[in-house]
């Protein structure tokens, strides 16, 4: 396979060179003999097959006019590009069914008789695959367009379908040879001939109208180098707004077949000599918005200024405030605006001029009065739907939209807007307030103490006993008050005097536990006191007083320990004596014990009992039984006078008592009993 002219394939963006005004392609299968078209005879040949049914279909043609299936044979296809125009041909992939370029089919227009496509031959797979046709595409070339096709048609042979269209299924029937032609010219260049009309001013904008030849599809229009704005386009003729300009321009048409040339005067526009211009600069100054209109050479309507007039122009200034804003006045003008300082301002304008025009944002003034009522409290706002609300300020922007909601203090509520003028004049009720602010506003918000219910505690006492009952509200215990404010928690607590005990609560406490009442109503609380009960007598007490006596010695055991100095009354005590050394136990006296035996007491008065010891004999031998009582006859002489002493002193003991002495108690017994001995 070669070619002697081969391009790059259209995917890859092809750029055409060489472009000529004829060109043929001859395309055959392998051995088949070539055929020569017109001048120029192709030489180079590529096998083309007959078209099926669908071929028809893909071109929305009639089923009938599709051929029947190729046979073994094969005619001949010869491509021409034909016209005045620049173009090239390559074969279009993605159609299946049809050839698609491999080896492609790429050849472009060379001049009249200097150049062809070379042989090209289908692969035998192709061939055997049984390719119904080949898919072309003409591709013009800058300045040049696409006709039609035309298709000659051999012996039995149906070329190209579609024959307005840049794309081409070149067919062919069994042993027919087919020329497919393209006609491709050459896009004339626009002529100008005239414009109307030929003058206008330096600033431009003024419609003129451009006719001549071939000026259809333009796609710009200039003024000399300024390009004008196409209002209408038609084949002989172009609307334009012209630009700004000066002096005389000629005026250039360019279309896709090129850029008109030069015909002068036809083609030339000329600006006309203006007045001069001079600028006009106007900046907004403040936090507000707003804008100055001008007023020209004493019109009756009023436009936002330009930014430069003729020079001479009568100009009034009116500022025009925004909204929620207001005009401070003109300054720092310059040029001929250098005496404006209010609105309007009139002057005419001789040169360069500039001047600050000043708009403040509206404030309005918020006067929030809480002190009317007897509690405390303050009033928030929640500023242009915000989600916070913060205390109200004194001054808002002018159209501000506020929401004020009332906060009492702690013991206070709210006792409603009142009062309320400017833009809150609605404002009435507990409910937060909403508004825009456009006037200075004042509005009364009065704060009023919480009436807080009181209601009674009742107590009592009751019982044998007495006490009293105390009150805690958590600053501690007190006397409790007739009356407790709603919602108050109190604790009671009993006291009972001395000599008395708490027993229980009643009414609407119970048991002996805690007592506490919320004051959500009247409460009556009772406490009940008993007397302690008197404590049984104490069991009276006796001394035991143990004298020894004699010349011998010994120790007195009660219940075979150690005595007490007193018993509980009733007690009885088991007294023993032992002699100590080298003496002997002589006997008892007192508390009817007598003799050397046993002693055994029952407590019920102050007891003595003696004991009495002697010296045992010498050489432990007594004198005998006479002896004996001798010796202890004194000692028997005195247990009988301490006797009788104690029974003197008992008896004076009960003859007080009868007298309405009170009786002696222990130790006063005790000291008389010294005496006594």
């Amino acid at each position: 396979m070669n070619t002697k002219k081969a391009l790059p394939s259209e995917s890859n963006n092809r750029q055409a060179t060489g472009f000529g005004r004829v060109f043929r392609g001859v395309f055959a299968t392998r051995g088949a003999s070539p055929r020569a078209k017109g001048s120029g005879a192709p030489s180079g040949r590529l096998p083309l097959g007959a078209l099926s049914a669908l071929v028809a279909v893909f071109l929305l043609l009639p089923a009938a006019q599709a051929f029947a299936a190729h046979g073994d044979a094969h005619g001949n296809a010869t491509v021409e590009i034909v016209g005045s125009g620049e173009a090239e041909v390559s074969s279009v992939g993605g159609l299946s069914g049809f050839y698609e370029g491999n080896p492609p089919i790429e050849c472009h227009g060379v001049e009249p008789g200097e150049g062809e496509c070379g042989p090209v031959e289908m692969e035998e797979a192709a061939i055997e695959a049984g390719k119904d046709g080949i898919a072309l595409h003409v591709i013009p070339a800058t300045g040049s367009e696409f006709v039609e096709w035309i298709v000659e048609e051999g012996e039995n042979g149906l070329g190209c379908l579609n024959p307005s269209e840049k794309k081409c299924l070149a067919t062919n029937a069994v042993g027919s040879d087919v020329e497919v032609l393209a006609i491709v010219q050459a896009i004339p260049a626009p002529v100008v001939s005239a414009i109307s009309p030929t003058e206008g001013p330096a600033a431009g904008g003024n419609t003129v109208t451009i006719s001549g030849e071939h000026l259809q599809n333009a796609e710009k229009v200039e003024f000399g180098s300024e390009e004008a704005t196409i209002v209408n386009n038609e084949e002989t003729e172009i609307e334009v707004e012209a630009p700004a300009g000066t002096g005389t321009v000629a005026v250039s048409v360019t279309t896709p077949g090129g850029t008109s040339a030069a015909n002068p005067p036809a083609d030339e526009y000329t600006y006309e000599a203006g007045v001069p211009t001079h600028t006009l600069t106007i900046n907004t100054t403040g936090t507000g918005t707003g804008q100055v209109d001008c007023k020209v050479n004493g019109g009756s309507t009023d436009e936002p200024c330009q930014a430069s007039y003729p020079e001479g122009t009568e100009l009034e200034l009116i500022a025009v405030e925004g909204a929620h804003s207001q005009f401070t006045g003109f300054e720092g003008g310059t040029g001929d605006a250098s005496g404006c300082t209010t609105s309007p301002c009139t002057f005419t304008l001789e040169g360069d001029s500039e001047l600050d025009a000043g708009f403040d944002a509206i404030q309005r003034s918020l006067t929030v009065n809480t002190g009317a009522g007897t509690g405390t409290g303050q009033v928030n706002c929640k500023v242009n739907g915000g989600s916070t609300d913060e205390p109200c300020g004194s001054t808002y922007t002018d159209g501000t939209e506020l929401e004020l909601i009332p906060d009492p203090a702690s013991g206070s509520e709210f006792a409603g807007f009142a009062g309320g003028s400017g833009s809150a004049a609605a404002c009435t009720g507990t409910s937060p307030c909403t508004f825009t602010i456009e006037a200075d506003s004042e509005v009364d918000a009065p704060f009023d103490e919480t009436v807080t219910p009181e209601y009674p505690l009742a107590t009592a006492t009751f019982g044998s006993g007495s006490g009293a009952i105390s009150c805690d509200t958590g600053s501690g215990p007190e006397p409790c008050a007739a009356e407790y404010p709603e919602g108050t928690e109190v604790t009671l607590t009993a006291n009972p005097a001395s000599g008395s005990e708490f027993v229980e609560w009643g009414g609407d406490c119970s048991g002996a536990g805690s007592c506490e009442v919320a004051m959500g109503g009247p409460h009556s609380v009772s406490a009940r006191f008993d007397a302690e009960p008197t404590p049984p007598p104490p069991t009276p007490e006796y001394d035991l007083t143990i004298h020894k006596v004699g010349p011998g010695s010994g120790s007195v055991f009660c219940d075979g320990g150690s005595c007490d100095s007193s018993y509980p009354e009733g007690a009885t005590v088991s007294l023993t004596a032992t002699p100590g050394s080298g003496s002997v136990f002589y006997g008892w006296a007192g508390a009817g014990c007598h003799g050397a035996g046993s002693c055994v007491v029952t407590l019920d008065r102050d007891t003595t009992v003696t004991a009495a010891f002697e010296l045992a004999p010498s050489g432990g031998q007594s004198g005998g039984e006479g002896e004996e009582v001798r010796r202890c006859a004194p000692l028997a002489r005195r247990l009988r006078t301490l006797a009788h002493r104690n029974r003197a002193m008992r008896h004076r003991a009960r003859a007080l008592a009868r007298r309405g002495h009170r009786a002696p108690n222990p130790r006063q017994s005790r000291a008389l009993r010294r005496r006594a001995h």
